[in-house]
């Protein structure tokens, strides 16, 4: 071991004076040999690690794409009318709405440039209908289809007449909703679909309303004339009662351009009638039977028309005359409250001395209570 370590000290003494020759000029410097020795300041070469091989780098390429397209236009509306109308006609409603609501979502507009007469007649017609077709019995639906697609819509009018025939309250219903939605399509229906409800009765044809009277006090002009026309009314009811007719006072009138009247011949006249003087009205005619359905004004007239009686045929004393006076106003009035008070006070006269007038004045005071009773009912506690 010592033998080694001197032989290695030899040869790193050796080595480093050759490596000093390198500075003496044109000594050559000896080679130098590794295998032999090793000098630990000296280093070994350095041994690199294997190269690892390149791996390929991403490059952009530019390259000459096409331009990117957008996507399908809407069809036109020239093409979306004859795609819709057949739907329409076969009763497939649903399907014609899915076709316009997947052309109004990709942008279909409704210009109508390129499309014929024809559509542009059409679309307006198409468009309403599909407004309300949901709602629109399917035969009529189908009736204005085929009225559209023959490019007049009232060539529809004959099966929507039909269609009425059939449901006439469906009909009605249609006509309403197109009046309303569809002022187009109700046009071309020319009331195809409208039934006119049947006419009422008129109840009142011949009604004649009473007059009005207004309330007030005392003996005005109206009231005057009220009573005159209640007076002129029972003698025209007693004359009526009393015989048929009468032979008046007759005057023949020259009229121009009028051939002259015949001459009198008796022989074709009744001469019994010639002599007829109708009897003197000392009574009134009785009192009608009360209706008890006649309206409230009817009875009230009656009232009226039978008080005057009592006061025109002199059917009280004529000191108590007042008190059927005061009872008139108070019926002219039409004041209920009044009118009972002034009643009763007429219903205690005492009667007059003759006893037809009597018994005629208790026909008509009867005829008045059961009226007033019913004009004037009491109320109750």
């Amino acid at each position: 071991m010592i033998k080694d370590d001197e032989q290695d000290e030899v040869a790193a003494t050796q080595a480093a004076e050759a490596w000093k020759a390198d500075a003496a000029p044109g000594i050559k410097k000896p080679e130098r040999d590794d295998s032999a020795l090793w000098d630990p300041v000296i280093r070994a070469p350095e041994v690199r690690a294997p190269e690892a091989e390149e791996l390929p780098v991403a490059r952009v390429v530019k390259m000459d794409m096409p331009p990117k397209q957008d996507e399908d236009p809407a069809i036109p509306i020239a093409r979306l009318v004859p795609a819709i109308l057949p739907l329409l006609q076969d009763g497939s409603i649903n399907a014609a709405l899915a076709i316009e609501e997947d052309w109004r979502e990709g942008g279909g507009s409704e210009d109508l440039g390129g499309a014929s007469a024809l559509v542009r007649g059409q679309w307006p017609l198409v468009r309403e209908l599909l407004g309300v077709a949901t709602e629109l019995p399917v035969p009529v639906v189908q009736a204005f289809a085929e009225g559209i697609s023959t490019g007049e819509a009232s060539t529809a009018r004959p099966a929507l007449q039909a269609f009425r025939k059939t449901d006439a309250s469906a009909a009605n219903a249609a006509n309403g909703l197109l009046a309303v939605r569809a002022k187009r399509l109700y046009d071309a229906t020319g009331g195809s679909l409208y039934t006119a409800p049947p006419a009422r009765p008129d109840y009142y044809a011949n009604y004649v309303p009473p007059p009005s009277i207004s309330k007030s006090s005392g003996l005005s002009s109206w009231r005057l004339v009220s009573i005159g026309a209640v007076v002129i009314s029972g003698i025209l009811r007693i004359a009526s009662q009393s015989h048929s007719s009468y032979d008046y006072d007759y005057h023949p009138i020259d009229i121009p351009n009028l051939p002259p009247m015949p001459a009198y011949d008796p022989s074709l006249y009744n001469t019994n009638l010639d002599t007829y003087t109708p009897p003197a009205m000392t009574l009134p005619p009785a009192p009608l039977p009360m209706q008890r359905d006649a309206e409230r004004s009817l009875l009230l007239d009656e009232i009226i028309l039978e008080t005057q009686n009592i006061t025109t045929y002199g059917l009280v004393p004529e000191d108590h005359q007042d008190k059927v006076d005061v009872f008139m106003g108070d019926a002219l009035d039409d004041v209920c409250a009044r009118m009972r008070i002034s009643f009763v006070k007429v219903e205690k006269l005492k009667p007059i001395d003759d006893a037809e007038k009597a018994a005629s004045a208790k026909e008509q005071l009867t005829a008045i209570r059961q009226r007033l009773d019913v004009v004037c009912p009491k109320k109750k506690k």
